[in-house]
């Protein structure tokens, strides 16, 4: 090529880097995210998860049979251990797992005392993911990538929070009950003194029969309270123990306190009570 020819070709090349035919915006595609060529959509942003921070108080003194503190302790663990649903994440997506702050506690001679047995259970929460878009969609291409990586990790982190349930689970079952007397204060305060957060919610499985003097501490502001009251047949004593409580807990701060009878006690129950202070 002669020299004269050569101008009009460069000429060409100039005009069209100019233009940005030789120099795209690349931006916007894989090729800008890294070496992987997966980018973070708006599309496949997880919903939010929350964590219930609770606790739980189980009288075992011998005022009321043994088969009371020992159903509580069941229900308890069997509430634990079905914490995280067995949901796969399909294209649909999956929802949000509050996670679980739990703390298990026994009203003792002293139960506010900081060498009282207890059991520590954390499931961590898992964020729920938005179903995978239509292969018609125009951001499929794009957006693919990424919901297939937050899959694989949404599956990770519901497989670490199965974990940390069953472990919750067996720890809580094999947690041994003492028989002695009844400072049943001393355990909700307990709680009250070192479980956190804003939003909490604390079940007490108790007669209410107060034997010991009563040990007051922690603040039940932002507690809500579901008290597991047996009664040994005598309506009006049950009835006098449960309006005392309830005032005194009020007085302290507490948000709704709820009794119900040992009868009433159920996983479903125990499960939709704890997962209220989720936040």
């Amino acid at each position: 090529m002669t020299p004269r020819s050569v101008l009009p070709a460069v000429l060409v090349l100039l005009t069209l880097s100019a233009c940005g035919a030789l120099n795209p915006d690349v931006s916007g595609s894989p090729l800008s995210q890294g070496s992987a060529g997966v980018s973070v959509s708006t599309h496949v942003q997880t919903t939010p998860a929350h964590t219930a921070n609770t606790g739980a108080c189980i009288d075992p003194s011998g005022s009321t049979v043994s088969t009371f503190s020992i159903t509580a302790r069941m229900f308890l663990a069997q509430t634990v251990d079905a914490w995280v649903s067995d949901q796969k994440v399909t294209t649909g997506g999956s929802s949000a797992t509050v996670g679980l702050n739990l703390q298990l506690r026994q009203v003792l001679t002293n139960s506010f005392s900081s060498s009282a047995p207890s059991v520590t259970v954390a499931i961590p929460p898992v964020p729920g993911l938005k179903p995978r878009l239509d292969v018609n969609d125009p951001n499929f291409t794009t957006d693919d990538p990424s919901w297939v990586a937050a899959r694989k990790q949404n599956e990770i982190l519901i497989a670490d929070a199965r974990q940390a349930a069953r472990k919750g689970s067996r720890d809580i079952q094999t947690y041994r009950l003492l028989e002695q007397n009844s400072e049943i204060t001393g355990c909700l305060s307990a709680l009250a003194a070192t479980v956190e957060g804003a939003k909490r919610a604390f079940i007490l499985a108790s007669d209410l029969e107060q034997t010991e003097p009563a040990q007051v501490a922690g603040d039940l502001q932002g507690t809500d309270i579901l008290v597991v009251q047996p009664c040994g047949g005598n309506a009006s004593e049950c009835t006098a123990l449960a309006t005392s409580w309830r005032s005194a807990l009020k007085g302290r701060g507490a948000g709704l306190v709820t009794f119900i009878r040992p009868e009433d006690s159920s996983v479903a129950v125990f499960t939709a009570f704890l997962k209220s202070a989720a936040s």
